[in-house]
């Protein structure tokens, strides 16, 4: 959500870097290795520049530069440089996909799994999402990565019918997401016994 945040300000280099910032100070809460926070950082900058309607190569490109100032940022840079290049000349087989990129059972891996897919299928929701669950590794973390890329890119209407008819509790999550996009758009006044009743300590 921290990339959501950001909504109308993500063509900014500094409003990227702040949706970065945050996005590594929240997962630093429980990942404490570089590379744990650092790719939570820069998805949460991705979808802050996707957000704005940004493309997704160009995206990419801005979040890596981000990324190359932050210390400790080799080993996630170098899972993901070339990954543009990579989902253009490979094609998708999710075997081929883990033997190239790892199993995503660590940060770096389900970053570069979920970009893979998300550029390889940026045309259509369900077959990124599909491939990037369609392996035998963190096939969970991928397929929720790549969902939320690939949501920002095509939104409600991208996603078949099927799956949101299905999903548990859907009432609540259109509930909560409308909520949080008031309260990002400053639709949301302070103070309000309303919102503090529904979500305490907000």
């Amino acid at each position: 959500p921290v990339g959501l945040a950001f909504p109308a300000k993500g063509a900014s280099a500094y409003y990227g870097e702040q949706a970065f910032n945050v996005g590594c100070e929240l997962a630093a809460l429980t990942h404490g290795h570089p590379t744990g926070y650092l790719a939570a950082g820069r998805f949460a900058a991705l979808i802050a520049f996707l957000i704005y309607g940004m493309g997704l190569e160009e995206a990419i490109s801005k979040v890596c530069e981000i990324l190359k100032r932050k210390e400790g940022h080799e080993e996630l840079l170098e899972s993901i440089e070339g990954i543009v290049d990579l989902s253009e000349t490979v094609s998708c087989d999710p075997e081929m996909m883990v033997e190239l990129l790892g199993e995503g059972w660590v940060a770096e891996e389900a970053l570069a799994i979920s970009l893979y897919c998300a550029l390889r299928f940026k045309e259509d929701f369900s077959a990124g999402v599909l491939a990037a669950i369609n392996h035998s590794g963190d096939s969970d973390s991928t397929g929720a990565i790549t969902g939320n890329i690939l949501g920002v890119i095509h939104g409600i209407k991208g996603i078949p019918e099927k799956w949101i008819t299905n999903l548990k509790y859907v009432h609540i999550l259109r509930e909560i997401s409308g909520d949080f996009y008031e309260c990002m758009n400053g639709q949301m006044d302070y103070p309000d016994d309303r919102w503090w009743g529904k979500y305490p300590g907000c």
